[in-house]
């Protein structure tokens, strides 16, 4: 789904990123299902995120892991499959560009962010604050 007021978000960082910045490529193997994220310092704690959002999906890959941070390289806090309902709380975009839905698994004490590509409708549509 193609979103416009995310698309000119994205562009704005990725002017950013080419305009200043010397990242190196990553030299260890990437989840699969998720976009490549240089090897920089990059928290995996301390992102704001709100329960912005009454929306809920799935998972559109057979295991999926939901991290305590918006990037590929932050640990697991859980893992599901595409039966589990994953309820929507908000969206932000990482340092690199990426879209990320901070979210919990249903019925659960399990919160945290996924890749916006591996859910149904693309995630969250509430920017996280």
């Amino acid at each position: 789904m193609t979103r416009t007021r995310r698309a000119w978000g994205i562009c704005a960082v990725i002017t950013a990123l080419v305009a200043g910045s010397n990242v190196a490529s990553a030299s260890a193997a990437p989840d699969s299902s998720l976009p490549q994220t240089p090897p920089v310092t990059m928290g995996c704690t301390n992102h704001a995120h709100n329960n912005g959002d009454d929306a809920y999906g799935n998972s559109t890959i057979s295991e999926l892991h939901i991290r305590s941070g918006p990037h590929s390289n932050c640990p697991i806090v859980g893992t599901v499959d595409r039966n589990s309902r994953l309820n929507w709380h908000c969206f932000t975009v990482n340092e690199v560009g990426n879209e990320w839905t901070y979210l919990a698994i249903h019925n659960t004490n399990t919160f945290g962010w996924v890749y916006n590509g591996n859910l149904t409708g693309s995630g969250s549509e509430v920017r996280c604050r």
